[in-house]
């Protein structure tokens, strides 16, 4: 069965404390066009029926080279209210993190590359790193 990411699915997963996901999509997307998620639970935890926003955000973005342009990725990502974010093709050698971003708006890249072509990195806004 074909699914089309338009269309508001609900998974059910038997046997865990949360037994069900709703997946709302597309909400927006990136330079890319990429489509981003907001995901509820809904479920019953500790006998009670729950309906609770998390409120996270994903998104993946393919950034061509993040050399010179890492507070502007943190920007873009601010203005759509992104949380987390998935980035292809960063271009850095070796691995590492760092965080990017003025406080109150910082973001933790973590990156991985071999020799400066491809590389991923992923972006995890600093509030969430908290919790």
């Amino acid at each position: 069965m074909a699914l089309s990411i338009r269309q508001k699915r609900v998974r059910r997963i038997s046997g865990d404390p949360v037994d069900g996901v709703v997946v709302q999509g597309p909400v927006d997307g990136l330079a890319t066009g990429t489509p981003l998620y907001s995901v509820a639970v809904q479920g019953t935890i500790d006998g009670r029926t729950t309906c609770r926003p998390r409120g996270w955000r994903f998104g993946t973005w393919n950034v061509g080279t993040l050399t010179g342009r890492s507070l502007e990725v943190v920007e873009e990502l601010q203005r759509r209210m992104v949380d987390v974010a998935a980035l292809q093709e960063v271009r850095w050698k070796g691995e590492g993190t760092r965080f990017v971003g003025a406080k109150g708006g910082r973001y933790k890249l973590w990156w991985k590359g071999d020799d400066g072509t491809g590389g991923v990195g992923v972006m995890v806004r600093e509030e969430l790193l908290e919790q």
